[in-house]
């Protein structure tokens, strides 16, 4: 079950057990194209076909493009994400809506001031772009 959130604050509280001590954060994009609507419900059902359906969508945190945060079971839970392999288990995986390679989208101002708020409130000794070291894959987009 997804919960959505107005503010990063209320959603980084929304977890059933203790905070773990994560190392970093892993920033992402959901390779759709933004187009005004919520696709946090879209992402959870393609992530429940192709990982474990009981965990729901592989990231913990998902930015929408009016700036709400989607909380998925892996935060609530504190349990391991299934965003990028090596760093499942250590980092936060956070994903934005959106296609940011080579001008196809650019996030939204509500995205970033939830981002920023995200990653203020999780303070991260690590923060990892996806993919960094598979240099054909750009996710979360090129723009960055």
């Amino acid at each position: 079950m997804l919960r959505w959130h107005d503010k990063p604050e209320d959603a980084v509280n929304d977890r059933e057990v203790p905070l773990r001590p994560w190392k970093g954060i892993t920033l992402h994009c959901t390779a759709s194209r933004l187009n005004g609507k919520r696709q946090g419900r879209a992402v959870q059902i393609w992530h429940e076909k192709r990982f474990n359906p009981s965990l729901g969508m592989g990231y913990h945190f998902l930015v929408e493009e009016d700036g709400t945060v989607c909380v998925g079971r892996r935060w609530r839970g504190q349990k391991n994400g299934a965003h990028e392999k090596g760093y499942n288990a250590t980092h936060i995986g956070v994903a934005l809506v959106g296609l940011f390679d080579h001008g196809a989208d650019i996030p939204s101002f509500p995205q970033i001031k939830a981002l920023i708020g995200l990653l203020r409130l999780l303070a991260p000794a690590d923060l990892r772009f996806h993919h960094e070291s598979e240099p054909r894959k750009t996710c979360p987009g090129t723009i960055w």
